[in-house]
């Protein structure tokens, strides 16, 4: 029973976003951050559990994977519905996302079977928990009130410089998992060289 619990923690992640999208959408801020905060929590606490309790699993690391994605792909998809993400930055994420699932099935189908063709770069972790820290940060932002147009000025310029940030950090993470697929399907699609002599 023990070897489920990580996989049930990531499962509740992601399940837990229409309840999320529906407290913010409602106005109900305060409930909907405390859904938000529990369920990322379970990001952290899904893989401490597994390799405390020595559970790792292929299926857990690719579940872990896919749910981290939807799940950020979610909140920044309310992020934009409460104006607090720009259309560009959510079309870039889903761009990157798909980008790096085609990859990890192309990679996944063309190996052996059996054979590990998922592998987590800390890269990758540290992209997901500063995503994490700064979809909290925009969801406290309802919250908040100031009638000060000089704040709001420099509250607008931080933001996009935030946007910036975390886009120039997906595309870091995407190469290095780019680099990977790349290293790992280049001898699988090498014509050998002694074809045609």
């Amino acid at each position: 029973m023990k070897k489920y619990i990580p996989n049930v923690l990531t499962v509740i992640r992601v399940l837990s976003c229409p309840i999320i999208l529906m407290l913010f959408l409602r106005s109900k801020n305060t409930a909907g951050f405390a859904v938000f905060l529990g369920a990322s929590l379970t990001d952290l606490f899904d893989g401490l559990i597994a390799r405390h309790w020595r559970v790792c699993s292929r299926t857990g690391a690719l579940l872990d994977a896919l749910c981290d994605k939807l799940y950020s792909l979610s909140l920044f998809s309310l992020l934009m519905m409460l104006n607090l993400c720009p259309a560009w930055f959510l079309g870039f994420m889903i761009a990157a996302s798909l980008s790096q699932g085609i990859g990890c099935l192309l990679l996944h189908w063309t190996k052996l079977a059996g054979q590990d063709t998922y592998v987590h770069f800390s890269i990758g972790k540290w992209n997901t928990a500063i995503q994490l820290v700064w979809i909290g940060v925009m969801l406290l932002h309802p919250l908040a009130s100031s009638d000060s147009a000089e704040w709001s000025a420099l509250h607008r310029a931080v933001v996009s410089g935030g946007y910036i940030a975390l886009a120039f950090l997906q595309v870091a993470a995407f190469f290095r998992y780019f680099l990977h697929f790349r290293n790992q399907l280049i001898p699988v699609y090498r014509i050998p060289s002694n074809i045609g002599s």
